[in-house]
């Protein structure tokens, strides 16, 4: 998975900047700083994205998370298994065990390998792969998940100021972005949809 971030000087044109969690953790704890909690949650989160098995940044976001009113962890986007490692690291591995399976076949091929040495070491590259890209896959950040990043926005029945309030939504609350007419955004999360402004929510994945 890749975020890419652009940095530009006057000295120099635009260069493209490879991000890191240690940047975005930086960003969260400003925010913080600054009682903008929701950009908080929503920094930690891409700070997880790249270092998945970050036991601090785990920690750092749960107290941000319980300091907003919510539960420590998003059950969605709590730890897993397939979480330790990110979505392009598990698909190296799975291209390591495709290799292995291939290093395999040509081994029995040129008669290196006998028929059961062969089946083994087939066998268990092909688990390999087939276990990395199944968690390549369930560890894949939707590009609609997004965090609510405003102090209690109004979730609307229909995409504009005027229309009946359907609840509220407290900020740091993970969303799902379903539709953008205009303005306005259909959000959707614990079972509720409604229309909120866009600049009230920003999805994980930047956007950029």
């Amino acid at each position: 998975m890749l975020l890419a971030g652009m940095l530009s000087t006057s000295a120099a044109p635009a260069a493209a900047a490879q991000p890191s969690a240690q940047m975005f953790v930086t960003r969260a704890q400003r925010a913080v700083a600054d009682k903008q909690l929701g950009q908080a949650i929503l920094n930690f989160e891409r700070a997880r994205l790249l270092s998945p098995g970050s036991d601090l940044i785990a920690r750092d976001l749960a107290q941000v998370r319980i300091a907003a009113n919510l539960p420590p962890s998003e059950p969605r986007m709590a730890g897993t298994a397939a979480q330790l490692l990110r979505s392009d690291q598990w698909g190296e591995l799975a291209l390591v065990g495709l290799l292995v399976g291939a290093g395999a076949l040509f081994a029995f091929v040129r008669r290196v390998a006998g028929r059961g040495a062969f089946l083994v070491i087939a066998g268990l590259g092909g688990l390999v792969a087939a276990v990395a890209f199944g968690a390549a896959i369930r560890n894949r950040t939707p590009s609609n998940l997004a965090v609510v990043v405003s102090a209690g926005p109004v979730a609307r029945t229909a995409p504009s100021a005027g229309a009946p309030a359907s609840f509220t939504v407290r900020e740091g609350t993970m969303v799902f972005i379903e539709h953008a007419d205009g303005r306005f955004v259909l959000i959707s999360g614990g079972g509720r949809r409604g229309w909120v402004p866009r600049s009230d929510v920003e999805t994980v994945l930047p956007e950029n």
